[in-house]
């Protein structure tokens, strides 16, 4: 995309600010449109104690986080999560990388102390929730405040979704979770970068397609439309009932967290202070 300005990308929002920004980039690429087509976060372990995104990074640093390929939209979600939680999710050691999203899930599930992260679309029907609910685990919902409230360039990079993770079964009911969903957007160089020769024509390709109707971008029967049925934006008032449960078990866990490294600075100290007497 830089070598090229005239090129066009497909990209997580989340991901987009975060690479960007270590490129210092921001002004070399341009947002063609943004609309409601989202990829949701989910959080996977067989530890029956952590249930919300509060209790697990309250915990964070006795966990060990497996996630996909380091360069994947999971990656860069993981990656941005730290950025903007230097006091829970920022303390942890960087997470092992498996090839993909199944073999990150399998190895999640592995044991109590591990948990996978992953980005993807809210679809019930994946193979992905098949393989956590045989192997015994369940989903953590991504959200707190600091999730939802954070921005970019004025743009809200979260937003708080009802997702479908289980399809209904004649004895139970479909199990939903409200977790953080980003955007997906369109991008592209910045026309300052566009020679004068095609940057008229690169001009008028952003024009068209920020002029397109969104509904016209999104197939009327198939996959994605089954899956925003699927799916709703969550109201305030039931966005700040989960946000404050989140809390909520932060701060119970926060006295023993502390503690923990309170401690941990303690033996660090001693160590130092025996090989210098050694």
């Amino acid at each position: 995309m830089l070598a090229d300005p005239r090129q066009l990308g497909y990209a997580q929002l989340d991901t987009f600010h975060l690479i960007s920004g270590q490129l210092r980039a921001q002004s070399a690429l341009t947002i063609v449109r943004q609309d409601d087509v989202r990829q949701c976060l989910y959080a996977v372990t067989r530890n029956e104690q952590l249930t919300n995104w509060g209790e697990l990074t309250a915990n964070a640093q006795r966990l060990r986080f497996i996630l996909p390929a380091a360069e994947s939209g999971s990656g860069d979600t993981f990656q941005f999560l730290r950025s903007i939680d230097p006091n829970g999710l920022g303390r942890v050691q960087q997470p092992r990388h498996t090839p993909s999203i199944e073999s990150a899930i399998r190895e999640g599930l592995s044991a109590h102390d591990t948990v996978s992260l992953f980005v993807a679309f809210p679809d019930p029907d994946s193979a992905h929730f098949a393989l956590i609910k045989v192997l015994g685990g369940h989903v953590v919902p991504v959200i707190d405040r600091a999730i939802l409230r954070h921005e970019a360039a004025g743009r809200k990079i979260y937003f708080a979704q009802e997702t479908q993770v289980e399809n209904p079964q004649w004895i139970s009911s479909g199990r939903k979770i409200v977790t953080a969903c980003t955007p997906m957007l369109v991008f592209t160089g910045s026309g300052d970068n566009v020679d004068q020769e095609g940057r008229t024509d690169h001009e008028d390709l952003i024009r068209s397609l920020a002029a397109l109707n969104a509904r016209t971008l999104l197939p009327q029967e198939g996959l994605f439309s089954t899956l925003w049925k699927r799916t709703k934006e969550l109201s305030a008032s039931g966005t700040e009932k989960l946000l404050q449960a989140t809390e909520q078990a932060r701060e119970k866990a926060r006295p023993y967290t502390d503690k923990a490294m309170e401690t941990a600075k303690e033996t660090a100290e001693q160590a130092k202070q025996a090989t210098e007497r050694a």
